[in-house]
């Protein structure tokens, strides 16, 4: 290398460090650099609340590490997938919570039907009292009928069969309208009235009723006989 060139890069090292000395000269500590006022606001404010001096600022700092706590146990990975599974059923079970929705819709109305029929029996006379004690002594008896199965053998009987439902009905208008048409009758009248044939299909029904009654009363005499009762 010959003069000329060594007097090149010495010029050329000399510029370089004239610019750097430029930048140092600027540059200020974070000390040095004024804050914006957003910014030391902010700062005197977690000064004044998170001082361990103060009694507040101590509980403050316990909610900090409580905090800081659950971010990391949330940010583990094992966390993490579970939060994205529950997420997923989460979505799952959106129409049953739109059901259920629907179903607090469906039992205001009822509430307000029921207040609404409730006001009404209340102003026609309805004893409310009254009617909670007949209804706690009818649960009662319902729960002793029940318990002792006569609820069962009562199913088991044959009486609610629509046929036999029938017959009782039918039985009851009939007593509704000989009450209002009663009148004496001697015994020309009763032999007269055998010819009636309303009369000889229900005298034939009452016999046929005795027979069965009659069979069923047997099988019971029979069982109790058995069993030594």
């Amino acid at each position: 290398m010959n003069d000329s060139e060594s007097l090149q890069l010495l010029r050329s090292i000399d510029e370089r460090l004239s610019r750097l000395e430029k930048q140092v000269n600027k540059s200020q500590s974070i000390e040095e650099v004024a804050l914006r006022p957003e910014v030391s606001i902010l700062a005197d404010i977690i000064d004044e609340n998170c001082s361990p001096s103060s009694r507040e600022g101590r509980e403050n700092l316990a909610k900090v590490e409580v905090l800081k706590d659950l971010l990391q146990e949330l940010s583990d990975e094992e966390s993490l997938q579970s939060i994205k599974t529950l997420t997923k059923k989460l979505k799952n079970l959106t129409p049953y919570i739109e059901q259920i929705d629907e179903l607090e819709n469906v039992v205001s109305i009822m509430t307000d039907s029921l207040d609404e029929i409730m006001s009404h029996a209340i102003a026609h006379g309805l004893n409310i009292e009254e009617l909670g004690e007949n209804l706690k002594k009818m649960s009662g008896h319902l729960i002793e009928i029940i318990e002792s199965g006569a609820l069962t053998q009562l199913l088991e009987s044959g009486v609610l069969d629509p046929k036999s439902i029938e017959i009782v009905g039918a039985l009851g208008n009939s007593l509704a309208i000989s009450k209002n048409h009663t009148k004496s009758v001697g015994i020309f009248g009763v032999l007269s009235s055998v010819y009636n044939k309303d009369v000889q299909r229900s005298l034939g029904f009452a016999l046929n009723l005795a027979t069965h009654f009659g069979r069923k009363l047997n099988q019971k005499n029979v069982k109790e006989i058995k069993h030594g009762k």
